[in-house]
């Protein structure tokens, strides 16, 4: 899996706060693929790259405009670099190219479990000062709720984690309880323990 690109493709609407004359909104185009993290990848040997495509910049605004030191994802992370395509012939708008580690964006969001859509932004300045943001929704795809040993398998072995953790208090192997929650009204109990017999033994 090494240097295995991962080139996210998503189009959003732009939620600009610069004070330049676009009233705030605009399409651009900001993207990645796939459009789905997925919690195992954290446990890459070598870290997977994740490209953030930033065209279509609003207003006056392009790309090439963008002090790219100014860039934060999620308002904390750095991106690891950056490139400029700018294209002269003039068919396509200019891009930024953002790269951060895939790692990096799942250990923000985690933990998380099952499917679940989290918001993300990109934040900066231009180099007239003028500052934006944009903003999506990313599709995360967690261990789940059940695979306590994450192995990608809800089996017998879970159970017995569940059970041990219910009644023995043993620590859960890889996760927290939460993840062991299965009808999801905030705690973890023989009640869950029943659900997750039941889906190993009378799926």
């Amino acid at each position: 899996m090494k240097n295995l690109i991962l080139t996210l493709m998503i189009l959003v609407i732009a939620i600009a706060i610069p004070t330049d004359d676009t009233c705030g909104q605009t399409p651009i185009s900001l993207t990645f693929s796939p459009d789905t993290l997925f919690a195992y990848m954290d446990g890459a040997i070598d870290p997977i790259e994740a490209l953030i495509t930033l065209s279509d910049m609003p207003g006056e605004h392009t790309t090439s405009m963008i002090d790219p030191t100014t860039l934060r994802i999620n308002e904390t992370l750095l991106p690891h670099s950056w490139e400029l395509h700018i294209d002269s012939i003039g068919f396509s708008p200019d891009k930024l190219i953002i790269t951060i580690t895939a790692n990096d964006l799942i250990d923000f969001y985690a933990p998380f479990y099952d499917v679940t859509y989290q918001p993300i932004t990109i934040t900066g300045h231009y180099h007239d000062g003028t500052s934006f943001e944009f903003s999506s929704d990313i599709l995360l795809r967690g261990h789940a709720s059940g695979d306590l040993n994450h192995d990608r398998s809800i089996d017998i072995l879970d159970m017995v984690c569940l059970i041990r953790w219910l009644f023995e208090s043993q620590e859960l192997p890889f996760s927290d309880p939460v993840q062991a929650d299965m009808n999801k009204d905030g705690s973890t109990n023989t009640t869950d323990l029943v659900a997750l017999i039941r889906i190993i033994f009378f799926k």
